[in-house]
């Protein structure tokens, strides 16, 4: 039979090795479903379709599709727009982000992430998927976050 001090002890010392965790959350960069706009105005961006499409299947076989619109993240109309997709933006899946007010479509694939370490103590470790790089308009980016850039 353990004694209640024993067990008081272990409590005390898991307590208090748990407590050296920083508790972080950790997010991916695709958890907030945005898509960041470069070099675009907010009137040119009104009217967006996003479509998500099975991976791999060049852009044959849609998922799903939503309508919206960008905002200005810094309150300036040519400053960096954010579109937060209605449509959850993830890895196992392809994109076409049609700007309908401008008339120009973007190709997102081949998302790739890497996973990382989160609160990494003592009886605990998280981990996320940090995004490394993806292809817009077969173009290969390396970046921690979807965007777009004006060409």
């Amino acid at each position: 039979m353990i004694s209640s001090n024993r067990i008081l002890h272990l409590l005390i010392i898991t307590l208090g090795l748990s407590a050296c965790c920083t508790k972080k959350e950790c997010l991916s960069a695709l958890d907030s479903n945005e898509i960041n706009l470069y070099g675009f105005n907010l009137d040119e961006n009104t009217h967006i379709v996003i479509s998500s499409y099975e991976k791999g299947s060049n852009f044959s076989v849609m998922n799903e599709s939503s309508e919206v619109s960008s905002i200005a993240l810094s309150g300036s109309d040519e400053e960096q727009l954010v579109i937060h997709s209605p449509i959850n933006i993830h890895q196992d899946a392809d994109y076409i982000i049609e700007l309908k007010d401008i008339e120009e479509t973007y190709w997102i694939s081949n998302i790739q992430t890497t996973s990382e370490k989160c609160n990494d103590c003592f009886l605990t470790e998280d981990s996320f998927n940090n995004l490394s790089a993806y292809d817009v308009n077969d173009k290969t980016v390396t970046n921690h976050r979807l965007e777009i850039r004006k060409e």
